[in-house]
C-alpha cells in the first residue's frame, strides 16, 4: 500500500483523476455486466418455464414430475441395455 502511495504522490493531478475515472469505470462495467448477466438469466428461465407449462398441460403431467412412461423404465424390453458378448 504505500509503494502504490509513493508511485501516485509522483504523478500530477490530472494523471491520478484519470487514473481513478478509470479505475471507477472498469468497477462499474463489471458491476452493470454481472447484473444484467443475471437479470437475463432469470428472465430466460423464466420465459422457458412459460413456454414449456402448455407442453406439459398437453402431456396431462404436472409441471416438475418425472415422465411416467413405461418406456422409461429399464424393466422395459425396448429399453433394456444390450447384452454384449465377445
Amino acid at each position: 500500500m504505500r509503494a502504490a502511495r509513493r508511485w501516485l504522490a509522483g504523478r500530477s493531478l490530472r494523471t491520478r483523476l484519470v487514473l481513478a475515472l478509470v479505475a471507477l469505470l472498469a468497477v462499474v462495467s463489471v458491476a452493470i455486466g454481472g447484473l444484467t448477466t443475471i437479470a437475463l438469466r432469470h428472465f430466460l428461465i423464466d420465459r422457458l418455464d412459460a413456454q414449456l407449462a402448455p407442453a406439459t398441460a398437453m402431456r396431462g403431467e404436472r409441471p416438475g414430475r418425472r415422465p411416467s412412461r413405461v418406456a422409461d423404465r429399464p424393466s422395459h424390453p425396448a429399453r433394456r441395455p444390450a447384452r454384449w458378448s465377445p
